[in-house]
């Protein structure tokens, strides 16, 4: 016997039926970590009060031959301290040389953990590699982006890639994994830039005309949905005494003004805000550049193992590009 309203019920339930069984073509592709969550949050230490810091979290990702310690413990952290920012680090395994798909994990941790413990948005600083990371953590799971302020870059490689890096690759030797995914036309880049970055976050990558592993510059500097600012725009000409721009920008003057810029105001780095005064010092106040100079040979001798190819997509990374 027919029910009135019967068949409008059946029809919503169909419904729903349906769209339980079919992924909305906007849901989020999230890839199992197949890092020992342990290994995860080990990784991750924070200085100051997460939740109650005067000014928003930071996150600091280094870059690949370094520590987060001997990235960020010459200045960025100590500078942020005193400024009223609570800092967490995340330290990626063996150097960062490894495998990207495995080092974007550990970031992506962090910023989840990060987020977690403030309970409010946070903003992400990366160097080089650790530039890299945060933009590849948002765009394969971009619900990242949701707890996040700010990200800048310091010297970044993006999508890009780098043909200084490339050109190392190309030797008889090889280079590091890492290195083979961050070459100029690599698998992995090519897969990821079919991913724009997600809305919400203002994005900043600053760059130095001068860099020599990230060339090149400024055209390696830019990012689609990123704002790009060389700090030869503030200081036309600007160069470190030694040829080591890349890893000195950890301490430059000019660097450091245009990250807090981007911190300290809505949007992304602005040049005009920033004092021109700050073009007569090399490094900005605090740095500790006897420590850095006593960590410099270790760091300059330091080398993970080469390898002649690059390491072949994971299948998540196909599935979240195709």
């Amino acid at each position: 016997m027919h029910h009135p309203g019967a068949l409008p019920r059946l029809l919503a339930l169909a419904t729903a039926a349906v769209a339980l069984a079919v992924p909305s073509a906007s849901a989020e592709v999230r890839p199992p970590y197949d890092v020992p969550a342990d290994d995860l949050a080990a990784a991750v230490q924070c200085d100051g009060h997460v939740r109650t810091s005067q000014r928003i979290p930071v996150l600091l990702v280094h870059g690949t031959g370094v520590t987060a310690e001997e990235n960020w413990g010459v200045g960025y952290r100590q500078s942020l301290l005193a400024r009223g920012h609570a800092v967490c680090t995340v330290d990626v395994p063996d150097y960062a040389y490894g495998d990207v798909q495995t080092n974007v994990q550990y970031v992506a941790f962090a910023i989840r953990r990060v987020e977690h413990r403030a309970g409010r948005k946070i903003s992400v600083v990366g160097h080089s590699q650790g530039a890299f990371l945060p933009l590849f953590a948002l765009r394969v799971w971009p619900r990242l982006a949701a707890g996040i302020e700010d990200f800048v870059g310091i010297a970044g490689v993006y999508d890009s890639g780098s043909d200084a890096i490339t050109a190392e690759c190309a030797s008889g030797v090889g280079c590091v994994p890492s290195f083979q995914q961050m070459a100029s036309g690599s698998n992995l880049l090519e897969h990821l830039a079919r991913r724009e970055l997600p809305v919400g976050p203002s994005y900043s990558t600053i760059g130095t005309d001068a860099d020599a592993t990230v060339t090149p510059q400024p055209a390696a500097n830019q990012q689609p949905g990123a704002h790009s600012v060389q700090i030869q725009d503030v200081c036309p000409g600007r160069h470190m005494p030694v040829p080591m721009d890349h890893v000195l920008m950890a301490g430059d003057a000019v660097m450091h003004a245009l990250v807090l810029d981007a911190l300290d105001h809505r949007g992304p780095a602005r040049v005009r805000r920033v004092d021109p005064a700050t073009c007569s010092r090399l490094f900005f106040r605090g740095v500790d550049v006897p420590g850095f100079l006593l960590e410099a040979p270790q760091i300059a001798l330091r080398s993970g193992d080469p390898v002649t190819s690059e390491p072949p997509l994971r299948r998540w990374m196909r599935r979240a590009t195709s």
